[in-house]
């Protein structure tokens, strides 16, 4: 896992996992200046509520990552 990865997976499913926050707590003290600036940013949007703590759940069809959003407007 990166700090790229992550917010990559932040920003296009809008939710971020306890797994991830986890992780970036833990790794925290080995970002470069940029990663840090990075998790500001994803921290901002928590803030925000451009994302949201939560779980994703893979459409067995599609294999394409479900927002709980969508989920709930079924």
């Amino acid at each position: 896992m990166s700090v790229s990865q992550v917010h990559r997976q932040a920003i296009t499913s809008g939710v971020i996992t306890v797994q991830e926050i986890h992780w970036l707590a833990h790794h925290r003290d080995h970002f470069t200046p940029q990663e840090r600036q990075v998790v500001s940013g994803l921290i901002r949007f928590l803030q925000q509520g451009v994302i949201n703590f939560g779980c994703r759940l893979a459409d067995p069809v599609n294999r394409r990552h479900v927002h709980s959003a969508e989920l709930q407007a079924v």
